[in-house]
């Protein structure tokens, strides 16, 4: 009689094995996403700041060319700087909004994968239904009366 529940207590191991196994192939896939939009963010921030950088030497070169110092010149700069702080929060932002695209996407999709498979699979591969047990009852089949 015990042994009727073995076929439900294998079943629910293998469905935590497979979720618990889907886990870690999530956390895998979802550090390899996170680290190839910090290493794309970071090469856009780089040439933002790159960009930036040559853009207030400019204004430094035409300033000391033509004598301009003041309140115009320091404008000049502060727009700069803004533009530069702009654009940064703007790569952040869609770094940020891209990676949580990616693992939205992934974890729903691996999620019920897991479930799926696991569940099928335990039920499946159950060795006792549909074979008499020692109850005297037949599981999965219709009633001969």
């Amino acid at each position: 009689m015990c042994y009727v529940w073995v076929p439900y207590l294998i079943a629910a191991v293998t469905a935590a094995g497979s979720v618990y196994q889907n886990n870690q192939n999530v956390k895998k896939q979802t550090a390899v996403i996170q680290e190839q939009v910090n290493a794309q963010a970071s090469d856009e921030s780089d040439q933002v700041a790159r960009q930036a950088r040559q853009e207030r030497a400019r204004i430094r070169a035409a300033a000391a060319e033509s004598g301009v110092q003041g309140a115009s010149f320091e404008d000049a700069l502060n727009q700069s700087f803004f533009n530069e702080d702009q654009n940064l929060g703007k790569i952040q932002n869609l770094a940020t909004r891209s990676t949580n695209a990616q693992l939205s996407g992934l974890s729903k999709q691996n999620y019920g994968v897991a479930i799926g498979t696991s569940l099928v699979g335990a039920y499946a591969n159950n060795a006792s239904f549909g074979r008499k047990s020692d109850t005297g009852l037949q599981l999965g089949a219709k009633s001969t009366k």
